[in-house]
């Protein structure tokens, strides 16, 4: 996209929980209406008052632990489904595309569920086929970071992350294996500051759902050669508590 800012333009802005202030989420790109859907409470904690408002037939729970499903789903008497949706990475795609068969199976809406899978498929095929025949020394460098909602620096970053892997870019991230967090989705880590700088990539990368990007404009980062040439574009968070899937 052609967002790109560097270090002296204006920072994006700042997200919270509502579908009004956070519009950088797909589903509310897809479906403006959102914005003015109250909320049913946080992920962790739905409001059971709010939801019983809504008058479900079904709950879906995204990475719900057993006991607090079962638990809901007691006080509510409204059946609880609980969905691991994974990831968009080749390893944990399986779960994504069993969590649309799930989808599609209670909801009557299975065409639905495997046209998506194709879809999934054929565009991370398509993306690959294009970068394909780029020799490895004429991929330029590149690095995300501020991965994930919240507070999360500039140094958080994902060793496999989707839209570098499928067009075969060169995550300068790649191969980092230690202290990586696996936890509801593709593993993330904190690299160390210094690391950044001295792999030097030419391209960052700058996932506009967490909270401040400060660190942009510290000095330990101006001789980066992409910051120092005004190569740091903003994208759409491609994590929020997990993977969002549309934006990927």
């Amino acid at each position: 996209m052609d967002s790109g800012y560097s270090r002296t333009s204006a920072r994006p802005p700042t997200w919270s929980a509502s579908n009004s202030s956070r519009r950088s989420r797909p589903h509310v790109h897809a479906n403006p209406s959102l914005t003015e859907v109250d909320p049913i409470g946080s992920r962790k904690s739905p409001d059971r008052e709010r939801i019983l408002e809504q008058d479900p037939d079904v709950i879906f729970w995204a990475w719900a632990k057993g006991g607090d499903a079962t638990n809901l789903q007691n006080r509510l008497e409204i059946p609880v489904v609980v969905i691991r949706p994974g990831d968009i990475t080749d390893d944990l795609r399986p779960d994504f595309f069993q969590s649309l068969e799930l989808l599609g199976t209670v909801t009557g809406r299975t065409d639905a569920a495997e046209a998506l899978q194709t879809y999934t498929t054929e565009a991370i095929e398509d993306l690959r086929s294009r970068t394909s025949d780029v020799p490895e020394a004429d991929r330029p460098s590149s690095y995300v970071g501020y991965l994930g909602r919240g507070k999360h620096g500039f140094p958080y970053t994902q060793p496999v992350y989707p839209p570098l892997e499928f067009v075969n870019a060169d995550n300068v991230a790649s191969g980092v294996s230690e202290d990586l967090k696996k936890k509801k989705g593709a593993a993330r880590v904190t690299v160390d500051p210094e690391q950044i700088i001295e792999w030097d990539p030419s391209y960052i990368f700058v996932d506009v759902g967490t909270e401040s990007y400060d660190a942009l404009g510290e000095s330990e980062y101006q001789s980066i050669d992409a910051i120092e040439n005004g190569d740091v574009y903003s994208v759409f968070p491609t994590r929020d508590y997990s993977i969002n899937f549309a934006t990927a």
